[in-house]
């Protein structure tokens, strides 16, 4: 029932989008909650940078919008630079009817991306997935962008070649990170665990209200997918030290 009336939040936003008309069961409703919606490129707004060794995603979100951190992922697009895993700054929590407690943006944030080259490369694209919501009730669907970034040139060593190592400060910062990310997952594990055990209650299950069942379920689908991400990123890290 949570996919359910998320898919159905979703497709209003795209029947908005698509100029179609939605039909208001209280014939008095505002039609404000049937305005075009903007394009999401022009609601979910950023500037890209670099310096020697981080990009910089600066975000400035249209007022009335939001940005969902655990929607967020980020890849490399070109040979030759491998990124880290993104720092992002402390959001606001929000109470979501179909995700429960989220930690989302608005106005204006940066996000900080580690990088490396192994290759001479000046220019690097990074993709860029996100999603976000108005806060009339309207989602947007999954967005995936590419961001073209201009880099400052490399450091070389005797011959030409590039020199890749991380320095000592930012090997501290990996250290720190990689101890970071190893609490969050310990916390993640946790929890997924609890709600694991709740769910395998036959009485609470066959007790509880479907919809908390389902948000439950759901709690727990975002639990398992945070972990991905997490050891993903341990991985990733751990492997340039």
């Amino acid at each position: 029932m949570v996919a359910s009336r998320l898919a159905a939040r979703v497709l209003l936003a795209l029947l908005v989008v698509a100029g179609v008309s939605a039909c208001a069961q209280d014939d008095n409703q505002d039609q404000d909650q049937v305005d075009e919606l903007l394009p999401a490129d022009q609601v979910f707004r950023y500037a890209a940078t670099a310096d020697a060794g981080q990009l910089y995603l600066d975000f400035d979100v249209l007022e009335g919008h939001y940005l969902y951190r655990t929607r967020f992922g980020f890849d490399s697009g070109t040979a030759g630079v491998a990124i880290g895993a993104a720092r992002f700054p402390r959001g606001e929590t929000h109470s979501d009817e179909f995700f429960g407690d989220q930690e989302i943006y608005r106005h204006k944030f940066r996000i900080a991306i580690p990088y490396r080259r192994t290759a001479a490369v000046e220019s690097f694209d990074l993709k860029v997935e996100l999603q976000g919501c108005a806060d009339r009730g309207l989602c947007y669907l999954p967005q995936e962008w590419t961001a073209t970034i201009a880099l400052p040139p490399a450091p070389l060593l005797g011959g030409g070649a590039i020199d890749a190592s991380p320095t000592a400060d930012e090997v501290a910062r990996l250290n720190a990170r990689i101890a970071m990310l190893e609490n969050q997952g310990v916390r993640t594990t946790e929890a997924a665990a609890a709600i694991r055990r709740k769910l395998d209650d036959a009485k609470f299950v066959a007790n509880a209200p479907p919809d908390l069942v389902g948000k439950e379920r759901a709690r727990l689908e975002e639990f398992d997918d945070q972990l991905a991400k997490v050891e993903k990123s341990l991985e990733e890290l751990k492997s340039w030290k």
